[in-house]
């Protein structure tokens, strides 16, 4: 997690060559819970402009068929970010089979998940295993995101302290934007080593960003840590 995959998406959807070449695009969200009627609707509002209030039809199979007439003659570009289901290998199937009826050659369908197992399951070609940024590349994200438009040249006690955290943030874009937005809002010796030594006890699962997310959380003043917790009863 935050390694950059969902960011990188993106960065190919929005490329122009991609909407020149592409009749739709549909960007679906699928996360932990793996549901089927959701994720049907959610591909109809992107292939149907019709303004119809798609979430009182209540048929599976009504939804698919009005998916399969929206995208029949379309060359369709299908985002699936953030894929954990690696058991139900027939529920994909159901899933994806308006898709597969499409007549128009070249559709693709692009997916991102943390599982290699999600991976295996539903790829047709090698998986494309992001990294973190290299050491130099992330320290230059890391700076912009801790100091700002200050140089850190002024700074050299908060420079070398920087130094140390960004080597243990495993080359994260979301590590650098979360930790260096946590140290941007008090560019003070004692709060940057605060959060060092609190970072230092927290180094812990390899590959985990939670303990990372956790530190900025943490950091909130109280009655936002309430705000978050009161969000957090609402489904994802």
């Amino acid at each position: 997690g935050g390694v950059g995959k969902t960011t990188l998406a993106r960065f190919v959807c929005d490329d122009q060559r991609i909407g020149s070449h592409f009749d739709l695009q549909m960007w679906v969200c699928v996360s932990t819970i793996f549901d089927q009627v959701r994720l049907t609707r959610e591909m109809l509002e992107h292939a149907c402009k019709d303004g119809q209030d798609y979430g009182k039809i209540s048929s599976f199979n009504v939804l698919q068929d009005t998916l399969l007439k929206n995208i029949r003659n379309k060359r369709f570009l299908l985002v699936l970010d953030d894929i954990w289901e690696d058991k139900d290998k027939n529920g994909w199937a159901t899933l994806l089979a308006p898709l597969k009826r499409n007549q128009v050659p070249g559709c693709m369908i692009l997916a991102t998940t943390r599982s290699k197992s999600v991976a295996k399951m539903i790829g047709t070609m090698d998986a494309v295993e992001m990294k973190g940024l290299d050491e130099k590349e992330f320290w230059l994200l890391f700076e912009a995101c801790a100091f700002g438009n200050e140089n850190c040249t002024d700074h050299p006690g908060l420079h070398t302290i920087g130094q140390r955290i960004a080597k243990t943030l495993k080359g994260y874009p979301l590590a650098a934007q979360s930790v260096g937005a946590l140290l941007k809002g008090n560019l003070s010796h004692d709060h940057w080593r605060d959060v060092q030594e609190t970072w230092k006890s927290r180094q812990e699962n390899d590959g985990d960003i939670l303990p990372i997310l956790e530190l900025s959380y943490d950091y909130l003043p109280s009655h936002l840590q309430h705000c978050f917790s009161y969000c957090a009863l609402f489904p994802e």
